[in-house]
């Protein structure tokens, strides 16, 4: 199967259905197209992703300057990505050509479907740390109450033997309070961390994908017609992930000002009714 097809093997029937009046019928998803289909390893395209090199070359059949991966590096990591041609002839722009054998070729879409999975995984450790915020969360506004609580013993008590215990407790009560502030800001600095990965991660699928972009236009009409649906589709799914980073952004934001309004309300709380005790 060739280049083209292998990105998009759909597309040509809907092109040339474009020109016709009669209906088309679409191969189903009965199992003798697509075989052994289970869920992709994000973790791993993660992970590959992360190894790869990023290299700047020069080709010497044109002298022209590329960005992209080197065949015998993403062979290490993504063999399937890699098609090794035995012979080819490369001409030269300042000598004869030159016979090449065993040239590795790295085949662009595969390492695209890489980057949309490690953004994937991107995403779920994002709504992992999402949920553990969401636990800090809660964990803090308990002991929050449980300060509260501390505070209505003190106005109640007046033995100097209880008023002690009660100091110590609403001592206590605040080094937890601020131990969960701290736990909270780890784990918005992870986010944090995660957002700038997920942010080069598209940047790397966005190269990667006008790479096979320049590639597919010097191929024919029909070439070029997929190749526009599938930067369409692509530029969808980006737009896609990028408005659920923002949204995730907003709400993190949300919940961060709600939980250092409640813990200032705290630290004042603690201050007056410590001045009252004293």
């Amino acid at each position: 199967m060739s280049f083209c097809l292998q990105l998009l093997v759909l597309v040509p029937i809907l092109i040339d259905a474009s020109h016709k009046d009669t209906p088309i019928t679409m191969p189903h998803h009965n199992g003798l197209y697509y075989l052994d289909v289970k869920p992709a390893n994000t973790t791993r395209h993660l992970e590959v992703i992360k190894s790869l090199t990023l290299s700047e070359y020069t080709l010497s059949t044109n002298g022209r300057k590329r960005i992209g991966f080197v065949g015998d590096n993403v062979a290490s990591l993504v063999p399937e990505a890699v098609e090794t041609i035995e012979r080819r002839v490369v001409p030269s722009t300042n000598g004869p050509a030159t016979q090449i054998t065993n040239l590795p070729i790295v085949h662009e879409p595969t390492l695209f479907w890489y980057g949309i999975g490690a953004v994937q995984e991107l995403a779920s450790e994002l709504d992992a740390s999402r949920a553990n915020l969401d636990q800090h969360f809660e964990s803090t506004v308990q002991l929050r109450s449980q300060l509260h609580h501390v505070e209505q013993l003190l106005k109640r008590e007046s033995s100097g033997i209880e008023q002690a215990q009660l100091r110590s407790n609403n001592l206590k009560a605040q080094l937890l309070v601020a131990q969960a502030e701290l736990e909270t800001q780890r784990v918005q600095e992870d986010q944090e961390y995660m957002h700038q990965q997920a942010q080069i991660e598209l940047n790397h699928t966005n190269r990667t994908l006008i790479l096979a972009l320049e590639r597919l236009s010097k191929e024919d009409e029909a070439a070029q017609a997929r190749a526009d649906a599938y930067m369409i589709k692509t530029f969808e799914t980006t737009q896609n992930v990028e408005r659920a980073r923002m949204e995730a952004a907003e709400t993190l934001s949300k919940i961060k000002h709600q939980r250092e309004m409640e813990i200032q309300q705290s630290k004042e709380n603690i201050k007056v009714e410590t001045a009252k005790v004293s």
